[in-house]
């Protein structure tokens, strides 16, 4: 590994929050963080979102920067921010824009090596009405026992591709992974589960825009995320409406070409699922006064089977076993190699393309 990759990317969350802090502090930005009320770390560390403000406070023009929403992936999102700040890209931002990072939005994930919260939500399956019924989902009910097994060995897998295989013949694969990745209300320990309530990284998002973003005419969203996409793919998922300004503005900042609604798939020959609950919708609803473009930026690891898998080896070492026994220790590691490679030129294509991403999103933001 490179130093210059070692120098921000972290191998515990207790090392990404300590980098992130230390790269503020060098900048002269002080961070305010947001405690968990309950929950800790595995060896009992404090959890917390961090989150610093840089440029100006009050501008019109606000650029919002979201890592951890998966906690695993955290580890990326983290090594980009932290890099944004120690080579001072703030001092790129316009007179008329100011930015808001967010360091860890699921700290119990990060510190724990989990997608989900302590609750096993997919907090980008969170930010919905829960005061109103549920999404439906009916076919992941019959996919559940499939795709949730109380064995990981080889012969279970095989049987659960052969039995996935068979369902994708008769109603379509589109229609199966739609089913699988749009997010379900039913089942508690299952597959992004979008939760009975809001989560507190919920409510807490919510504070962090009423009190750093409430004045924003324009919003600029990045949500960093890890695993969809082929090894060091960069792409794009824009939930602004196709085919309007604001989609539009998000093409000009990234490529037309990049943000359009199924281009993340369609090296697959997929459709993008309908996904219920996004992070993106709830900035939305919690700033209606501000015109925001943007997008879930991923990062691509392994390509799509393996990363199902990825994420069924996540839920299983969670319900099915002991997740920090020495016998899955090997499963532990791969697990955290999917979601953040350890392998040099993964992790120094991510600190390359970051920056230039994030300043086409920052120049935007200045002429908007």
């Amino acid at each position: 590994m490179s130093v210059e990759a070692d120098e921000f990317f972290s191998d515990s969350y207790v090392e990404a929050r300590g980098k992130f802090g230390a790269a503020c502090e060098e900048s002269g930005v002080g961070v305010s963080s947001l405690e968990h009320p309950s929950e800790t770390g595995p060896k009992g560390e404090t959890l917390a979102i961090d989150v610093a403000v840089f440029g100006r406070a009050d501008a019109p023009n606000m650029i919002l920067i979201n890592t951890g929403t998966h906690g695993l992936e955290g580890f990326c999102g983290s090594a980009i921010v932290t890099q944004w700040i120690r080579r001072r890209e703030y001092e790129r931002l316009g007179a008329n824009v100011g930015a808001v990072i967010v360091h860890g939005l699921n700290p119990w994930g990060f510190a724990h090596l989990r997608r989900t919260t302590e609750n096993n939500v997919d907090l980008n399956r969170n930010f919905i009405d829960h005061t109103t019924p549920y999404p439906d989902n009916p076919r992941y009910g019959e996919l559940h026992g499939i795709v949730c097994p109380s064995a990981w060995s080889e012969a279970a897998l095989a049987e659960a591709k052969d039995r996935l295989d068979a369902y994708a013949e008769i109603h379509g694969r589109d229609t199966m992974m739609d089913a699988l990745i749009r997010g379900q209300y039913s089942h508690a320990d299952g597959m992004n589960y979008g939760g009975s309530g809001r989560e507190w990284s919920n409510l807490a998002l919510e504070k962090i825009c009423a009190e750093h973003l409430a004045h924003a005419r324009h919003l600029g969203f990045i949500d960093w995320h890890t695993g969809i996409g082929e090894h060091g793919e960069l792409v794009f998922l824009c939930f602004n409406e196709e085919g309007g300004e604001l989609h539009r503005r998000a093409g000009e900042w990234w490529g037309a070409e990049n943000v359009a609604r199924d281009a993340a798939f369609a090296s697959a020959g997929r459709k993008r699922p309908d996904y219920k609950g996004l992070v993106f919708y709830g900035v939305q609803q919690f700033l209606p006064g501000a015109e925001m473009a943007g997008a879930v930026i991923e990062y691509g690891t392994r390509g799509s089977p393996p990363m199902y898998k990825a994420l069924r080896l996540d839920r299983w070492l969670q319900f099915e076993t002991d997740r920090w026994s020495p016998e899955n220790a090997d499963k532990v590691e791969d697990l955290f190699d999917s979601f953040c490679p350890r392998a040099e030129e993964w992790r120094r294509g991510v600190l390359d393309s970051s920056l230039a991403v994030t300043r086409a999103m920052c120049e935007g933001l200045a002429s908007w």
